[in-house]
């Protein structure tokens, strides 16, 4: 059986393509959730990234889905925004509590590119938010509950199947980088019998009125 995954989709929910790798993975049903349904069927249940927080806090809580998430009892994984939201606090507006910890936001914006060594793997992501945690926290892990402030955390082969196999044993996994490559290259060949490589050379090498 394939693993069930709900993704809560607020308002402004941002960066979808952190959910690109559970997307194209067969072994994963991924569902984008907007309103007030049970989540107990799901294996998992992702809060994403989010470009108004407090405002899409507001919203779960507006909709009822904030007692969905804390009624479930299953994985809940959140990146950036969503860690944000299962703290006690976001800029002091109360939050999920799920996380013992406050969010304090910064007036410069972090943003940084590089190899974080989070959940005990090695993971090449970016940061991007205002929010930081008041325990110096990059990421969290206890027990069912997960979340960073590091995108792309799910291109990782080894994470996925690390997160994975703790919900399935079965899980096989696959190559994301892979996948992305076959993309390119399947894209690249389609653009080629689109375009006139005689034109392109053409016109970047003559005048207009030539």
């Amino acid at each position: 059986a394939k693993i069930k995954i709900a993704v809560i989709k607020y308002p402004t929910m941002s960066n979808y393509n952190d959910m690109e790798p559970l997307l194209a993975d067969s072994e994963l049903d991924v569902d984008f959730v907007s309103s007030d349904i049970t989540l107990r069927g799901y294996d998992m249940v992702i809060l994403p990234g989010s470009k108004l927080t407090i405002d899409d806090l507001r919203w779960l809580q507006e909709s009822n889905i904030d007692k969905r998430i804390l009624e479930y009892e299953g994985v809940i994984f959140g990146i950036c925004g969503g860690y944000e939201k299962l703290c006690n606090s976001v800029g002091g507006y109360r939050a999920l509590g799920l996380i013992d910890d406050k969010i304090e936001f910064v007036s410069d914006k972090i943003l940084e590119r590089k190899v974080y060594d989070i959940f005990g793997i090695k993971v090449s992501g970016f940061e991007l938010h205002e929010g930081i945690s008041t325990k110096g926290r990059l990421h969290y892990h206890q027990g069912r509950i997960y979340a960073t402030f590091v995108h792309e955390v799910f291109d990782s082969n080894e994470f996925r199947n690390m997160i994975f196999k703790n919900i399935n044993p079965n899980y096989r996994g696959y190559d994301f980088q892979k996948y992305k490559q076959n993309k390119i290259s399947k894209f690249m060949e389609v653009m080629k019998g689109h375009l006139d490589e005689r034109d392109i050379i053409m016109s970047l090498y003559c005048s207009p009125n030539e």
